[in-house]
């Protein structure tokens, strides 16, 4: 464009400058020639008159002068003519310049003519400056000009001879008359040669200048419009007659013309200028690529300037959509590279509305994908009320978003609300304008759309919708990929996570931890934002919190308790899966608590084994998110093992339970053993239950008469009820549940305070949900209640109650040892008073040998009284030495440990006397002192040693008795025999009669030894006659041999 405007500006320029030049040089030329010619006509008339006054003769010096001058003469008026000046001066130049060189050799008049015609040359070469033709004219002037007055000075004018008016000089006389003429005629003929040249030039600027398809203007130095063409008139839509003499402050806007102004100021400085500039033109913005030059006159100073504009608006349009186009290209390029360098569908999403709100002016944009059902969910979103945006669900055809993934044709919405399926609104303070929305087509099926968002009306295009579904090309492919590739990795991640979920679960027997592993196998599975296990007990309708994890790491639980018309509790019941996609239209969720989750998509799973629900799985999303096919099939799977694992869990939580209970029931036994304190007792008990038993708070309760009392308690103060706990007393006839198990001796669980009919609402205590109690008897007479609260509803049940019996009855164990430490404390003041109604001297020493206590009879034997011994050291006043003896047993008691006694004679108390030494012990099991007893033996030894002579007697009496038992052993079997033998030997044989006398013997032994036994009194006598004489032969062979 600048060279088309260079070129058509140059020629219009050349066109006047040459009209200029060509009539300049003209001028200038003939003026040259008429001076020349005039100069020769002189000449010649000078040489007529001298010839004739004074013939003489001109020599062929000036003849061939004049025939060389006339001959260059009409070669340059000729050349002239034809328009080619500057060659036509240059051959003028060079044949003067030769007939100056034969001027040179001549005297007079010829030498003069010279001079005066180099004088001319002088001046035409100074007013003609274009062109190195000039210059070298005005060179060859000056210097022919300086070899003439050198020659005149040097030769001095000689006066010509005379000669005769010979033919050859009326020949050279007619032929410089013919010169003169020549050169008339040939100026005339320049002239009018110069006016046709001028006359076609004017003509060549006028059609250059009308025909023009550009603007073009001249302006004078006041910068007003002199002259403008037709394209000018045709542009601001006004005649000729009404822009010329115009400024541009006519024209156009203040700041357009102002600029203006200042550009062709520096034109009329002499710049050259070219520059695009957009402008309004009749109201319209336009944009001109112009071109201004200076103006100049014949002389060089400059007298306006020429312009010319051409109205790029349309090539800059197409050159701004040509960059556009390149743009759009390059991000194409981008973009795709982009979302094909990455299989992470989050990223890619991300990239690509990045781009769309970036690259194509979007103040809002968002990707929805179809999910399995068929609805619409939006995944991700940038620009403003993002976040009110992702999860959005809509159906098939729902919205300008479901309407083009249903139809597959891109939507261009100028005005939305306009539009018959705008859905509306979603965030607030976002009013939507603008929308195009393109659908995401992979292998020939609509995968989802992106869409774009303005508050301003009409601001995309349907250039835009072209990019956007070139994006989308692109976008649906990548986001494609990253959707096989998230399923390929999803169900790899599936696979192992079932393997390592197999090994956890199978690799522990820990409820907890096998609850642990399943949430955080599932969260991982299928990457949800929550996971929760309850487990459930049918028989009660009641549930559990197992487990939960979150996605940051949390295991809190949503809620304590399941709702009951929920979720958890549906799938228990019905022992079902039950998936839900749109959580927020479902009516399960339409609760206000529900609604304040913000979910998206859950599912329940049962955990069944053999018919019985153990628990519910569920796993739920914030985000929107549908469950497919094999999301859920590999959850099935996971519920599965589950079920499997925790019924083994159970099945070894029930023996660690009971492992547990034996080891509180073992601890609690050691504490009742350990402790007669009563409250102490309770205490320790209450600490068991709390290891086996879980509650929020318990209390233990005794019944004074028909009332009972809280006597030991714990856990109230978290509700701000512990300051009425021991003011609290119920009368057993007024609480149905008391009364309940004061009559059965059975426990009671009430599953939820809030329905159950029988219970009595205190208040302050709403907050029990859930309780359990068991009564506790000592020998069949009830003396008090075991009780726990929960504030969970459901959270006690039958096994609860059976483990707290089992307590209960430790707590009537207590309270038994408590009576029975009463007893001993009743039979310890009873031992006081035996231990001073002893006769026996008693005394407690330290390892120092001094009394600590001693008993009344000891006092007495001493003739003090018991507080007097208190402090005395007991050799002093027992043996009345400085020291102990060596057989003192109270010292070898302490250094042995062992019980010592001695017997003893002690004059000092009159008598012999039997002392015993036990050792005491300190809680540490070091000897602390001893329990002295001191017995007077002094009457029982007289007793023994009759004693002892009775004792001999006895021991004879028991030697001969063992004797005889001995030897009627040895009877026995002795006359068995020998009694079978004679059954079998014949009678009257040898053999019979030694058999005979055999039994003779054994017969007469066997008297004997009853003889011996009567004597030692081991048997009882026989009543019945007896032969006195034999029975004294007997006894006096019995007592010879003795």
């Amino acid at each position: 464009m600048s060279t088309r405007l260079r070129a058509i500006l140059i020629s219009l320029i050349e066109s006047s400058v040459e009209d200029t030049d060509i009539a300049h040089q003209a001028r200038i030329f003939n003026a040259l020639l008429l001076s020349f010619g005039a100069l020769l006509s002189v000449a010649i008339i000078v040489v007529i008159l001298l010839f004739v006054t004074e013939p003489t003769s001109l020599g062929p010096g000036p003849v061939l002068n004049m025939t060389l001058a006339a001959l260059v003469t009409v070669a340059s008026f000729y050349l002239s003519r034809r328009g080619r000046v500057p060659l036509a001066v240059h051959i003028f130049l060079v044949g003067i310049v030769l007939a100056t060189t034969i001027s040179l050799t001549q005297r007079g008049v010829t030498s003069t003519i010279t001079l005066v015609y180099a004088i001319s040359i002088i001046i035409a070469g100074l007013l003609i400056r274009p062109g190195s033709a000039f210059v070298f004219a005005l060179l060859s002037a000056t210097l022919y000009a300086g070899v003439a007055v050198w020659q005149l000075q040097r030769l001095p004018v000689v006066p010509y001879e005379r000669t005769s008016f010979t033919l050859f000089n009326i020949t050279a006389l007619t032929a410089s008359v013919l010169v003169l003429a020549t050169v008339t005629w040939l100026a005339v003929d320049s002239l009018r040669h110069t006016l046709k040249v001028l006359r076609e030039s004017e003509e060549r600027f006028r059609a250059i200048f009308e025909t023009a398809q550009d603007s073009i203007f001249i302006k004078d130095r006041t910068l007003k419009y002199t002259q403008v063409n037709p394209a000018m008139e045709k542009l601001f839509g006004l005649p000729a007659s009404k822009l010329i003499g115009r400024t541009d402050e006519d024209l156009f806007p203040e700041e357009a013309a102002s600029h203006i102004r200042e550009v062709d100021s520096r034109v009329l400085d002499g710049e050259i200028v070219e520059e695009e500039h957009t402008k309004p033109v009749r109201g319209i913005p336009r944009t001109f690529h112009i071109i201004k030059v200076p103006m100049r006159d014949s002389s060089g100073e400059i007298t306006g300037l020429y312009g010319i504009a051409c109205d790029v608006t349309e090539r800059k349009r197409a050159e701004e959509e040509r960059e556009r186009r390149n743009r759009e290209l390059a991000m194409l390029n981008e973009i795709g590279r982009a979302v094909t360098s990455s299989l992470d569908l989050k990223e890619v999403l991300a990239l690509l509305l990045e781009w769309a709100r970036q690259g194509l002016g979007a103040e809002a944009c968002s990707v929805a994908l179809l999910d399995e059902s068929g609805d619409l969910v939006f995944r991700h979103a940038e620009g403003e009320a993002a976040e009110a945006v992702i999860g959005l669900r809509l159906e098939p055809g729902q919205g300008i978003a479901g309407w083009v993934a249903r139809s597959g044709q891109s939507a261009l919405v100028p005005d939305a609300h306009a539009h018959p399926h705008f859905y509306g609104e979603v965030a607030p303070g976002f009013t939507t304008r603008d929308i195009v929305c393109v659908p995401l087509v992979a292998r020939d099926e609509v995968i989802g759309v992106i869409e774009l968002l303005n508050k301003r009306q009409g601001t995309f295009t349907e250039d835009d919708v072209r990019v956007l579904e070139s994006v989308a090309t692109q976008a649906a492919t990548a986001i494609e990929n990253a959707r096989l590739f998230e399923e390929t990795r999803q169900r790899m991640a599936e696979l192992e996570a079932l393997q390592r979920t197999s090994l956890q679960l199978t690799s522990s027997l820990d409820l907890s931890i096998v609850l642990d592993s399943i949430v955080e196998s599932a969260l991982t599975l299928v990457g949800a934002t929550d996971c929760h296990i309850y487990l459930y007990d049918e028989a009660g309708e009641t549930f559990t919190f197992g487990a939960a994890l979150w996605e940051d790491g949390r295991r809190e639980a949503a809620m304590k308790v399941p709702r009951r018309e929920g979720l958890t509790a549906t799938v228990a019941r019905e022992g079902h899966p039950i998936v839900i996609n749109d959580a927020a239209h479902h009516p399960l969720y339409t609760t206000p608590e529900a609604r304040k989750w913000g979910l998206q998509a859950i599912a329940g799973f049962p955990l069944k084994r053999a018919g019985q629900v153990l628990g519910v799985f569920t796993i739920a999303f914030l985000e929107p998110h549908t469950f497919g096919e094999e999301e859920l099939r590999v959850l099935g799977l996971l519920a599965d093992q589950a079920a499997i694992a925790i019924e083994k869990a159970w099945l070894y939580e029930k023996e660690r339970q009971a492992r547990r209970v034996a080891e509180a029931l073992r601890d609690a036994t050691a504490t009742l053993a350990g402790s007669l304190e009563l409250d102490q007792v309770l205490d320790r008990i209450l600490d068991e239950v709390q290891r086996v038993i879980p509650h929020d708070a318990a209390n233990i309760s005794l019944v004074e008469g028909d009332t009972l009392r809280f006597v030991r308690w714990r856990g109230y103060e978290r509700f701000g009820v512990d300051t009425q706990v021991p003011g609290l007393g119920f009368r057993i006839a007024d609480t149905p549940n008391y009364q309940y198990m004061a009559e059965t001796g059975q426990p009671k669980v009430v599953s939820d305070t809030a329905v159950d009919p029988e219970w009595i609402q205190v208040p302050g205590w709403e907050w029990l949900r859930s309780y359990v109690g068991a009564p506790f008897q000592v020998r069949e007479k009830l003396i008090g209640f075991l009780s726990l609260d929960s504030a969970t509803p459901g959270f006690f049940n039958a096994d609860h109650a059976r483990l707290l019996a089992t307590f209960a009855h430790q707590i009537a164990v207590a309270v038994e040892n408590a009576r029975l430490f009463g007893d001993v404390e009743q039979a310890r003041a009873e031992w006081e008073a035996t231990f001073q109604a002893i006769g026996d001297g008693i005394s407690i020493h330290d390892r120092d040998f001094r009394l600590v206590r001693v008993n009344r009879a000891l006092a007495e034997r001493l003739g003090t009284t018991p507080e007097a011994l208190v402090g005395r050291l007991c050799y002093e006043l027992f043996h009345h030495t400085t020291a102990p003896p060596d057989w003192c047993p109270h010292l070898k008691a302490t250094k042995t440990g062992q019980p010592q006694t001695v017997e003893i004679e002690e004059p000092v108390l009159g008598g012999t006397f039997l002392i015993s030494a036990y050792p005491l012990f300190d809680e540490r099991g070091q000897v602390s002192g001893s329990v002295h007893v001191l017995k007077d033996i002094t009457e029982r030894k007289q007793l023994e040693a009759q004693l002892r002579q009775a004792q001999k007697m006895e021991a004879i009496g028991q030697l001969a008795g063992g004797i005889a038992h001995d030897f009627n052993n040895l009877l026995t079997p002795i006359g068995g025999f020998a009694e079978l033998l004679l059954w079998k030997a014949p009678e009257g044989s040898q053999q019979y009669e030694y058999l005979r006398q055999i039994k003779v013997a054994v017969e007469r032994a066997a008297a004997l030894t009853r003889q011996l036994r009567l004597f030692t009194r081991h048997e009882e006598g026989e009543r019945r006659p007896l032969q006195l004489n034999s029975l004294v032969e007997e006894t006096r062979a019995l007592l010879e041999r003795s």
